[in-house]
């Protein structure tokens, strides 16, 4: 999955930052905001803080290759700043496939395939199965490290 940064109009990263907040993932601290109502929190943004956190991707078919949306969705958790419940997590789903829907679906294509590349299992649908992703620790189907990703 691959995820750029965006910068907010007030000037804050949020693309991978939201990444990071619905994987619970990083989050070493946090202080009460100036306005006394928001929370600052402190992440460790290191890739090694993703390493066995669980997120909702949602995977779609792009010609031969299945690709994996840049949106996410949380699962359920509660940490120190926030929670998420069933009915937030279905609300991100929406948010994410309301984005594919807009903006990365090919509007002349009647069928579509949600795919998952963890293990062998797939899943044929029209446009709404997300998965649970978690780290992959199988070994590699190749022999060789050095094959070429195909995108």
């Amino acid at each position: 999955m691959r995820v750029y940064e965006k910068i907010g109009k007030d000037g804050e990263e949020f693309a991978i930052g939201q990444l990071f907040r619905f994987a619970n993932a990083g989050i070493t601290g946090s202080l009460d905001g100036t306005d006394g109502t928001t929370k600052v929190i402190k992440i460790d943004d290191s890739p090694d803080s993703l390493v066995n956190k669980t997120v909702n991707a949602y995977f779609y078919k792009d010609g031969k290759y299945s690709r994996i949306l840049k949106q996410t969705a949380p699962t359920e958790f509660t940490n120190d700043i926030e929670s998420f419940t069933d009915s937030d997590v279905e609300y991100w789903k929406g948010r994410a496939e309301k984005y594919y829907l807009d903006y990365v679906a090919d509007k002349d294509s009647e069928e579509r395939t949600v795919q998952t590349p963890i293990g062998s299992v797939s899943v044929d649908s029209n446009l709404t199965d997300f998965k649970t992703m978690t780290e992959d620790t199988s070994e590699p189907s190749t022999s060789s490290n050095d094959a070429e990703i195909p995108f």
